[in-house]
Parts: C-alpha cells; sequence; structure tokens
C-alpha cells in the first residue's frame, strides 16, 4: 500500500503527533507503568503495537479526572487521541496529542485544561462507545443439507450437488461418503416401488367385493324408499 502517512512516521518506541497526521486513533490499554521523577514518567501500553503513549500532564490530569488514580483498573479501557495542531511548546504550535472520548465515563465529561500559566480553556471528552460487532453469520450445516437432498434420491442429490449450495459445501471439504451412498440408494430403491408415494395399487378381495356390492344395494334400496 502507498501511505505517504506510514513513510513519514517517527521511528520511535512511543507515539506521537506525527503518528496521528491521518486521522484520529483509538487505543485499548493494556497496561500503565509510572516512573516517578522521569522527565515522561507514565508509559501507557496498548494493544495491537509494540509503541507506548506516554501522555503529557494535560491528557495524564483528564485521564485521572475520568477513571481516577488507581491505573490498575485502567487495563481494557479505550482512548480516542486526536492531533491537536494548536498545541504548543516553546511559544510555537507544533501540534500534540489530545483525548477526544474515553470509555467507562457515565457521560461526557466537562473540564478545564491549561494551555499555559494564564491561560485556561474548556473541553469537553465525548464518552466513546463501543462499535456493535458485526453480527456472525450462523454455520451452514453442509453434511445435513447433503443428507436432506439425498432422501429426495440420485437426481435430486445431483441437482442439489451442482447447485451454489452444494458447490460451497464442496469448497468446505464436503463429500460423497458411504452413508450418503447408502440414502440416496435407498431413496431410490423407495422411489422405483412408489414413484408418486401413494399407497400400493392391489386387487380387493372376494369379501371386499362382496361387502361393497351389499354397501351399493343398500343405498339404492334407502334411495328407492325416500
Amino acid at each position: 500500500m502507498n501511505d505517504f502517512a506510514a513513510a513519514l512516521a517517527p521511528k520511535s518506541d512511543q507515539i506521537n503527533a506525527l503518528d496521528l497526521l491521518s486521522g484520529d486513533m483509538t487505543i485499548t490499554i493494556t497496561g500503565v507503568k509510572i516512573m516517578p521523577g522521569t522527565e515522561q514518567p507514565v508509559s501507557i501500553s496498548f494493544q495491537g503495537s509494540p509503541k507506548v503513549w506516554r501522555p503529557c500532564k494535560t491528557t495524564g490530569r483528564i485521564l485521572m479526572e475520568a477513571w481516577g488514580a488507581d491505573t490498575s483498573v485502567y487495563p481494557g479501557r479505550s482512548v480516542q487521541l486526536y492531533l491537536d495542531p494548536k498545541v504548543k511548546w516553546g511559544g510555537l504550535e507544533v501540534g500534540g496529542i489530545r483525548i477526544r472520548a474515553l470509555s467507562h465515563i457515565e457521560n461526557d465529561l466537562r473540564t478545564i485544561t491549561a494551555e499555559s500559566k494564564q491561560v485556561r480553556r474548556p473541553v469537553t471528552i465525548k464518552k466513546l462507545v463501543a462499535k456493535a460487532a458485526d453480527p456472525v453469520a450462523p454455520a451452514i450445516d453442509y453434511p445435513a443439507l447433503a443428507k436432506v437432498a439425498a432422501r429426495r434420491g440420485k437426481d435430486a442429490f445431483v441437482q442439489w450437488w451442482n447447485s451454489p449450495d452444494g458447490k460451497a459445501g464442496r469448497a468446505a471439504g464436503l463429500t460423497v461418503t458411504d452413508d450418503l451412498k447408502k440414502i440416496i440408494a435407498d431413496a431410490d430403491a423407495a422411489i422405483a416401488d412408489d414413484p408418486f408415494g401413494l399407497p400400493p395399487i392391489t386387487d380387493p378381495t372376494p369379501d371386499q367385493l362382496a361387502s361393497a356390492e351389499a354397501e351399493a344395494k343398500r343405498a339404492a334400496d334407502q334411495a328407492a324408499m325416500e
């Protein structure tokens, strides 16, 4: 893929503003390491990357306000990060990472951030709503479909075997097993004995004929009396 943003990505063990040039980044936290007294005391690892996110004091304060100071509860929670081009460093707008949304908050979080010692501004951190997972289509039981077709005989089975479902079954590894062959053979035998699924036709017995004639005579006598 010819991705210009990937070519410009800085070589670093942490994400920084340039990593968000192409758009927002949503991370799911896997761990938090704190080293007090260092230049960047907080390192947050997240799923899908060997890099860490080292929040500045502004974003760190937002995390603590939203989730509390106990970072042992942070793993599994998610943060949506974005590039704010107006973040200043040394009086110049160089851009920096800011938080757009957080999971595990009841409502949008409204707070005040410090742009400098003199300047404060209100910000709203959105509640991050997890996307609904795509519905998983139920697995198709091709062996069961094959048996249904086999019970209708060889012709019906061959027709199914060459249908889209049959081809998909073959692609999934379905084969004509001895069990299927027996079902087809039994179905063909039943069809040969009774091709229309009707009761067998047999000649009536003498007793059945006599009974039918007697019933017909009684019906005729009754009609004549009426």
